[in-house]
């Protein structure tokens, strides 16, 4: 059912990934966040503005460290052969351990305190419940046709055997 993360841990291919991880997920999240932030908690524009950003740099320093912890995730549990609904559930839960934390400073950085903070806390959760997936697929999208890379890890052991990367010592 899983691989054995260390079979890859020592050898996860970047070649560009991180900068489309890291597109994919200032795009991705400065535009659904905004709407969170907007729409269910409450911000004024002022701290809308400064939520996003505040957004920007923490999405930049963030957004390759997602992709490779969502690529081990994925690799660890046989992702690629799983069903439609069991992908969506393993995408909502590596989004939400990821996520969550990073929401939060994003929302004390915007200046969000008390009720604001927290409903913007479990709008944050229900927007991630509901933009994991298609935050996965715009991922995966922004990595094959706007970057131009390869899945790497549709065949972790044929990759990591033949990567560049990996020291096979």
């Amino acid at each position: 059912m899983f691989v054995d993360v260390g079979d890859f841990r020592h050898c996860v291919p970047r070649n560009g990934h991180g900068y489309a991880d890291t597109f994919a997920v200032v795009t991705f999240y400065t535009f659904v966040g905004g709407l969170n932030e907007f729409f269910v908690a409450g911000l004024t524009a002022n701290e809308l503005l400064w939520a996003r950003l505040a957004a920007i740099p923490i999405l930049i320093a963030t957004g390759a460290i997602y992709g490779v912890w969502r690529d081990i995730v994925r690799a660890a549990t046989l992702f690629e052969s799983r069903s439609q609904a069991v992908k969506t559930l393993i995408e909502i839960g590596l989004c939400l351990v990821f996520r969550v934390p990073v929401y939060a400073l994003i929302l004390e950085c915007g200046g969000a305190e008390g009720d604001v903070f927290w409903r913007g806390m479990a709008g944050g959760v229900l927007v991630i419940l509901f933009s994991a997936r298609p935050c996965g697929m715009w991922i995966e999208y922004v990595r094959r046709t706007i970057f131009r890379l390869r899945q790497w890890l549709e065949d972790p052991g044929r990759n990591a055997r033949t990567s560049s990367n990996c020291d096979h010592s």
